[in-house]
């Protein structure tokens, strides 16, 4: 498997999963996800019911990455009942969808499970289709005059600017990407794949299944994009590397009791 941490041995007690540092599992920065948002459950929903919709607390959320936007549950940012202005609506789902389609990741933080056997390479190629994107989508609610919108779109916008030009930043200029190995670390939505009852056992396992056989692409780009890689962050990296291993440990385990085991062992191997 792709990682600087041997694999532990199966008679020997293995290490919690992120090593000796800082658990993978834990809520910080770039992994922070909701297992509990369902399809459809967006924020309006849990505002009613009373729940805590970043599944955190603290923190500014126009500084958060992709993955945090998604799981605040912005599939539905303008209160229906306040809002006046349709098209906003609709423009905001479209923008959305068309993220979800873009960061698989950040559909499954969202809730938006059909996603998941997919994965999307850190490579130029996509760091440029993602750029142009947030361009597109910046500009197209830029354009938006204020004078339509209730109070609430108008807030719901302002938010999705702040985003679209921190993801911006994030991309082209601060470029943790080149320089942060754990950035790349794949355990998160895998793990919420497998552990969230969106589907049937063998449907999630499944799922699991083709979203691991692009793992040695993923890792294949994730090496290409690194360069003056730090050294706190490499270290990061290899303590989350058990953590890792743990998480596929786990869909192994879950394979083998389905019977898949035997199919899923190559790609399992190559992960």
């Amino acid at each position: 498997r792709d990682c600087r941490s041997p694999r532990p041995h199966p008679g020997r007690p293995r290490p919690a999963a992120g090593g000796p540092g800082r658990d993978w599992r834990a809520r910080h920065r770039d992994q922070r996800h909701q297992p509990d948002l369902l399809p459809g459950d967006h924020r309006p929903e849990r505002l009613r019911r009373g729940e805590d919709v970043c599944g955190c607390t603290g923190g500014d959320p126009q500084m958060m990455n992709r993955r945090d936007f998604a799981a605040l549950g912005l599939g539905a940012v303008a209160l229906p009942a306040l809002a006046h202005d349709a098209g906003f609506d609709a423009l905001t789902e479209s923008f959305l969808e068309a993220l979800w389609k873009l960061d698989p990741d950040a559909a499954v933080a969202a809730g938006r499970f059909e996603f998941a056997p997919l994965i999307t390479p850190p490579s130029d190629a996509q760091r440029r289709k993602t750029g142009s994107f947030l361009n597109l989508w910046l500009n197209r609610f830029e354009r938006l005059p204020d004078a339509p919108l209730s109070t609430s779109q108008r807030m719901d916008r302002t938010m999705l600017l702040a985003k679209l030009r921190s993801d911006l930043w994030r991309l082209d200029v601060l470029k943790e990407w080149s320089w942060n190995p754990a950035e790349h670390n794949p355990a998160g939505p895998i793990d919420l794949i497998l552990n969230t009852d969106w589907a049937p056992e063998q449907a999630r396992v499944k799922a699991l299944h083709e979203r691991l056989k692009k793992l040695p692409a993923f890792y294949a780009a994730a090496r290409a994009s690194l360069s003056n890689v730090t050294r706190e962050h490499t270290e990061l990296a290899l303590q989350q590397a058990p953590g890792v291993l743990a998480v596929l440990d786990d869909v192994e385990s879950h394979a083998q009791q389905l019977g898949l085991g035997s199919l899923m062992r190559p790609d399992l191997d190559a992960a």
